[in-house]
């Protein structure tokens, strides 16, 4: 049985992408109006930028099947077996290293035998996720720190350190 989990999603980085699409759109325009861009072409343009805003905002999910992670971002995937799994941590820095998020809050995977040595990622729902793949694999390691919440929110208060 598998677990869909979708992407947190942090306004700011939703606003950027959307921000970033007023200047190319004002350059548009102006070609339109020069005689340089036909109508038509401006639409499908326009079509085009709406649907990949879209695409970026829906289509980014992790999902927990029997025996890997499958982290899939617009048309990619990524496939990380729990064996291959080393660390779970909270992101420290998430302006570097490979992310797949849309929130500058979340964890990163740790993993060997693949493309990276980690991923980024922001789960809306991180607690069950983070609860899920520890029942999926025992032997991964999550950072206390994030099971500390998962602990609190259960109503026990005693620490912990890597599980």
């Amino acid at each position: 049985m598998k677990h869909v989990y979708r992407a947190k999603k942090s306004g700011g980085i939703i606003a950027a992408l959307i921000g970033a699409v007023f200047p190319m759109m004002f350059v548009i325009v102006m070609m339109v109006s020069l005689g340089k861009v036909s109508l038509v072409q401006l639409l499908t343009l326009v079509l085009f930028l709406i649907l990949m805003i879209w695409w970026f905002v829906r289509g980014m999910s992790y999902v927990l099947t029997e025996s890997a992670i499958i982290v899939k971002c617009w048309p990619f995937r990524w496939k990380i077996p729990y064996a291959h799994i080393t660390e779970v941590t909270p992101i420290k820095d998430p302006t570097t290293g490979f992310k797949v998020l849309q929130a500058f809050e979340g964890i990163e995977i740790f993993y060997q035998h693949g493309r990276m040595d980690s991923v980024k990622i922001g789960p809306k729902e991180q607690q069950q996720f983070l609860m899920a793949l520890k029942e999926k694999s025992p032997a991964v390691e999550i950072a206390a720190v994030l099971l500390d919440e998962v602990v609190i929110k259960n109503g026990c208060n005693r620490p912990r350190n890597l599980i």
